[in-house]
């Protein structure tokens, strides 16, 4: 029996040293990139809450394929995108309460719950829940943003 066991203990030692399998590889890269897209999206909620519109679009694809859905209300292309983001956006504050990421080679998805306020020109506060998801393709091995759905409804609190 000792004759046997020495000899598995170090077949699995040599085997264990000669580094990662493709499988390995594989479900450390599938991290790395579900690291990296959870983090393009919480960029996308810091330049929210700083007003910083160039930083929320600067990942979207740049073309007519992008889309932003809002509560049902649809917008194609990233220039339309980008005018609206430029517009509207202004005066909002956001706060991810949960989120994350499901992720395949080239493909990802970003789910998020979330609470805003809404600053009106008056001063006024609007505060709401929402959800949105975001939907990532990697091209050239880059995570570009292909599209957005976001839902919102009024906050628990202000009904």
């Amino acid at each position: 029996m000792r004759y046997f066991t020495i000899p598995c203990l170090l077949s699995g030692l040599i085997l264990s040293c000669t580094g990662p399998t493709k499988v390995e590889e594989a479900t450390l890269s599938l991290r790395e990139d579900s690291l990296k897209v959870l983090s393009l999206g919480r960029t996308a909620e810091w330049a929210i809450n700083h007003n910083s519109m160039d930083t929320v679009i600067a990942d979207y694809l740049q073309t007519q394929d992008a889309f932003f859905v809002i509560n049902g209300y649809r917008m194609d292309g990233f220039d339309k995108i980008n005018e609206a983001f430029q517009k509207d956006r202004k005066g909002l504050k956001i706060h991810l309460t949960d989120d994350k990421v499901i992720i395949h080679p080239n493909s990802a998805i970003h789910l998020a719950s979330f609470d805003q306020i809404v600053i009106t020109p008056e001063g006024d506060t609007i505060p709401s829940k929402g959800v949105w998801t975001s939907f990532y393709q990697k091209i050239n091995g880059t995570w570009k943003l292909l599209g957005v759905h976001e839902s919102l409804h009024k906050a628990e609190s202000a009904q």
